[in-house]
């Protein structure tokens, strides 16, 4: 294995790829200009921190455990299907498409006592186990917000969750794996995806009786209304709910006071994956807020600030100056690229990888606390029930039969029928059915082991060396190896170990020099160390940022996991910068 991953990258090489430097004029530029900010800046810790920060997370997530996210789960899904046979007029009122309408489509004690099937046959020992064997020290696991402050209708439907993630976090105790409580699902919904609990301003356009089929609209009129009143047309906040905010900032207390004994949490994330139309300076102070409430408490543990997908100096580069335990959260995918060769994804993984090492470079922690191997839109439900973004998937997606369901055929609607196309409800945008028992998964390229192999390690050079961490996401799916760390682990597409050796083979990709001020010390010695010791002038900042010699000129597709469409440019000129395309609809990411 060590010779392999070294060979492929030699190989890909010597077709003429280039060789990515820092530019080190504008990383001296920030690093100064973070200097500066720390006599003024809001978001300023006090006090003498030696070796600030030097702490490192590597491992994964329990995604579409406690939140549920269909595509992750597809088969407690699947009884949702052929809802106007099932149900009539009345099929919206019968559907689940997250974890909300999973409370109401199904009444709360029909949905808790599914939900508690299903929380113990998605995640068991011997997945904590395995993870603790094969290359993982902490786990991230996404939870609800109304395990700690409840609320309706997840009161009674969601009974039992708190005592599944005591059940985990005895077996991280017992394995010898940390935990990192991620907050995934907001009051009000933080972004209108099925990931934040709620899947936000949706309408039902069509029936059986008015269109023969129960069909949905999402996208177009998609909003999170969770930090305020989200206005569709102006793509702005009319204003902003101090209320679900202050209910937060309760969760955050609440959480911090369940599990301020337990041995296995060293952090929490206030908030998952907030939009990127969030107001920065409302998001900046709830986090600033959240992490006193945290340090106030466990001054040890880390608190993980999600970069509402704007990982730009401009924004982060003043804020939490002179802070411990603390990181900036970016979540990198290529999922939504457009059909690119192979080496156009391992090429632009390490272009990602410099972003992130510009940002450790000026003196701001970072964690890539999500990415996968997925280099299509594939993945069956990814962007929901019977639904995809606008205009995807972009390639001819590879279909299966769908496999046996997780929690066995007991589970409702798990016999599907061969016989049958697609069944609604569908949503408006792209296609991604169940049809004649198949499902739809992400296409692989010839000998795909050999480029899923460089892939994942070109990433690993990207998102964890030199960096504080990384997070696979997601631990396990039903049918998905390219966003399951252990299919991963066990196809040889990533490392299971993070020895000497197989340090050295990641370090063989992407050739560039690492940040003096990557952590070195691992994440128990870290917490213990620490213990003692988008406006214009944001955009300007960003491309300047990235304006490297080696990348002026190239365009990048990359596509964030979380559902943009791409139907929106304008162009913004710098002098002595060419122009270059920014995407307004999808800020997650940036065209270059």
């Amino acid at each position: 294995m060590t010779d392999g991953p070294r060979a492929q990258r030699t190989q890909w090489r010597s077709n003429g790829k280039r060789h990515i430097e820092f530019n080190e004029q504008v990383v001296e530029k920030y690093r100064q200009q973070r200097l500066t900010s720390s006599l003024s800046a809001p978001y300023t810790c006090s006090g003498n921190h030696d070796n600030l920060n030097q702490f490192h997370m590597r491992g994964t997530a329990l995604g579409g455990w406690l939140v549920l996210e269909p595509w992750l789960t597809p088969s407690l899904f699947y009884q949702f299907l052929d809802a106007s046979a099932k149900w009539g007029d009345d099929a919206p009122n019968h559907i689940g498409l997250d974890s909300y309408t999973f409370c109401t489509a199904l009444g709360k004690e029909e949905a808790n006592k599914q939900l508690r099937r299903h929380w113990k046959a998605w995640v068991k020992e011997e997945h904590i186990q395995y993870l603790a064997q094969n290359g993982v020290d902490t786990i991230r696991i996404p939870v609800g917000d109304w395990m700690y402050v409840p609320y309706e209708p997840y009161i009674g439907c969601m009974d039992g969750a708190m005592d599944e993630l005591n059940r985990i976090l005895q077996l991280c105790l017992k394995y010898d794996i940390k935990a990192l409580i991620d907050v995934h699902a907001m009051k009000g919904s933080q972004n209108g995806l099925d990931n934040s609990g709620n899947t936000e301003r949706l309408k039902w356009v069509s029936t059986l009786s008015s269109g023969g089929e129960a069909v949905y609209e999402h996208w177009n009129i998609r909003g999170g209304d969770w930090i305020g009143s989200y206005n569709s047309t102006t793509h702005q906040y009319d204003n902003i709910n101090t209320t679900n905010i202050e209910h937060s900032l309760n969760v955050i207390r609440k959480l911090v006071d369940v599990h301020k004994s337990d041995p296995v949490v060293i952090g929490v994330e206030p908030v998952n994956e907030p939009w990127w139309p969030t107001p920065i300076d409302t998001l900046k102070q709830f986090y600033w807020d959240s992490y006193q409430i945290i340090q106030s408490v466990r001054p040890d543990w880390i608190t993980l600030l999600h970069d509402s997908f704007r990982l730009v100096p401009g924004i982060w580069g003043d804020f939490m100056i002179n802070c411990p335990n603390y990181a900036i959260d970016s979540h990198l995918y290529q999922a939504w690229a457009w059909e690119m060769p192979p080496e156009w994804f391992e090429e632009h993984a390490c272009y990602d990888g410099e972003m992130v090492r510009i940002m450790e470079s000026i003196g701001v922690p970072v964690i890539v606390g999500e990415w996968s191997l997925a280099t299509d839109n594939c993945a069956m439900w990814l962007n929901g029930l019977n639904d995809n973004v606008p205009g995807y998937p972009k390639v001819k997606c590879e279909r299966i039969v769908c496999p046996p369901p997780y929690m066995g055929y007991d589970q409702p609607g798990t016999l599907l029928d061969p016989t049958k196309g697609a069944q609604d409800p569908f949503g408006t945008g792209g296609e991604s059915y169940v049809e004649y028992g198949t499902c739809p998964r992400d296409k692989p390229f010839d000998n795909d082991d050999f480029v899923m192999t460089t892939l994942g390690y070109s990433k690993l050079n990207a998102f964890d060396l030199g960096t504080h961490g990384q997070f696979f996401w997601n631990f396990r799916t039903e049918f998905e190896p390219r966003w399951d760390y252990m299919e991963a682990t066990k196809k040889g597409w990533i490392p299971s170990k993070y020895e000497k050796e197989n340090i050295a083979d990641i370090a063989a990709f992407c050739s560039w020099s690492n940040p003096t001020s990557a952590p070195t010390l691992p994440v128990e010695a870290a917490v213990a160390h620490n213990t003692s010791s988008a406006n214009k002038d944001i955009i300007n900042s960003f491309l300047i940022f990235i304006s490297v010699s080696t990348i002026i000129g190239s365009i990048i597709f990359i596509r964030k996991r979380r559902r943009e469409p791409i139907n929106s440019y304008k162009y913004v000129t710098i002098p002595n910068i060419k122009p270059v395309a920014i995407n307004t609809v999808q800020s997650e990411r940036y065209q270059i």
